[in-house]
């Protein structure tokens, strides 16, 4: 008698277990598939928002190589400007004093 009852109680025992282990393993199993989908989207939104930070970097520096360029326009076209000022300055002041060399000399 004893022994029947013990088998019945492991075997409830053993039953009620295995349901559990069931009702655990399947809210394990959601879990995970919701892990699987956080992760996917995830990587979905890091990839779009890399892609995006991408465009935007590559919009940054194509407005600043675009600046450096037009302030290296400027800067040159200064540069000739002065230049050429120089050139011309140099230039009346020779001719002033080739001037002031003939009026001296007459």
């Amino acid at each position: 008698g004893m022994d029947d009852e013990q088998l019945r109680m492991s075997s409830e025992r053993r039953e009620s277990v295995g349901e559990e282990m069931t009702s655990v393993l399947s809210v394990l199993g959601e879990i995970l598939d919701e892990v699987a989908d956080a992760q996917v989207s995830m990587c979905q939104s890091l990839e779009a928002s890399l892609s995006l930070s991408l465009e935007a970097f590559a919009g940054v520096e194509l407005n600043e190589a675009t600046r450096l360029r037009s302030e290296a326009d400027v800067m040159s076209e200064n540069a000739e400007s002065s230049f050429s000022k120089y050139m011309h300055g140099r230039h009346t002041e020779r001719a002033n004093m080739a001037g002031g060399f003939a009026g001296g000399d007459g």
